[in-house]
């Protein structure tokens, strides 16, 4: 005797069954994830900040992206990308750009999204202070130059099919990917009440 089919699921219930959620459902459980983890991670800086603050080390202060404000003060939309997540001077005048991120493992560096990665560039080009604030789950805080990180670099080949002419042709190339790891980060582990007294004048 046959087994009658199994119901379909509701939508409700895919929400809350990780096993059978929608690929929409899981992108938005992990948005809400990482999300949930950057705001605890800015509670933890929050403090260093206030210190820096007191002392005189430095002004912080987070930024955003852009957006449209229409009635009320209610925002309505995006008019746009945002800067890295912090900006603000050290003492002495030095300008001062700070990206933060919380992961597991590893974080690679197309992890930063690329507008950020050039306000990093631009910012250290012309003489400031750019800055890595990466909390890595379970093993801590630490904090690194943008210009000096120690990412591994590893290589891998890529076979894929490309159109040449009309014509598809299987093709190879080299792939150079760059991480961050604990292991690089030895020794960037924030101690103390405030990460940015190294480089106070």
């Amino acid at each position: 005797m046959k087994r009658p089919p199994s119901p379909a699921l509701s939508p409700s219930l895919r929400a809350i069954n990780p096993r059978v959620a929608s690929p929409a459902v899981a992108r938005r459980r992990a948005g809400a994830v990482a999300h949930a983890r950057g705001d605890a991670f800015e509670d933890v800086l929050a403090p260093h900040h206030a210190v820096a603050a007191a002392e005189g080390i430095a002004d912080v202060r987070k930024v955003g992206a852009p957006v449209i404000v229409g009635r009320k003060g209610k925002p309505l939309r995006w008019a746009g990308v945002g800067p890295a997540d912090y900006v603000g001077t050290l003492r002495g005048g030095r300008s001062l750009v700070v990206e933060a991120k919380s992961f597991a493992g590893r974080l690679s560096r197309l992890d930063i999204p690329e507008h950020q990665r050039a306000h990093l560039d631009a910012n250290a080009a012309l003489g400031g202070l750019s800055l890595l604030a990466l909390h890595v789950y379970t093993c801590g805080v630490y904090v690194v130059e943008w210009t000096a990180a120690p990412w591994r670099v590893t290589e891998r080949v890529v076979r894929e099919v490309v159109e040449v002419d009309g014509r598809k042709v299987k093709v190879q190339r080299t792939v150079e990917s760059r991480t961050l790891g604990v292991e690089e980060l030895a020794g960037h582990r924030v101690e103390g009440k405030c990460y940015l007294r190294k480089w106070a004048k």
